[in-house]
């Protein structure tokens, strides 16, 4: 998945009705939310742990400590991100694929 289709299926996920951002060219990966609000949880760690209470994910740690990843466990199958070592992108990775999931249901 692309970061703008990531950032899509995260903001969904929150329940929020979201528009490309006005200033999209040098912005690509912001989307204009029915709030009114930029989101961009790949890069905001608010936004992107309010995607981890939502969910209740789980955050793993690789036992080097220098990779994380996001698992879903409430529905069957596990859904779970890649390891990354960014924590923000692991946390979004799994909220697109549990809201893509979803969507397919």
């Amino acid at each position: 998945m692309t970061d703008l289709e990531i950032t899509k299926l995260c903001a969904e996920a929150m329940g929020y009705k979201c528009e490309p951002h006005p200033n999209r060219k040098p912005y690509p990966h912001l989307m204009w939310v029915s709030n009114g609000q930029n989101w961009n949880p790949l890069k905001d760690k608010a936004q992107a742990f309010e995607l981890v209470e939502k969910l209740k994910l789980q955050i793993d740690w690789a036992s080097d400590g220098k990779k994380a990843s996001a698992q879903y466990y409430w529905d069957y199958p596990l859904i779970e991100s890649d390891d990354s070592p960014d924590l923000l992108r692991a946390v979004c990775e799994c909220a697109a694929k549990v809201q893509k999931a979803k969507g397919e249901l």
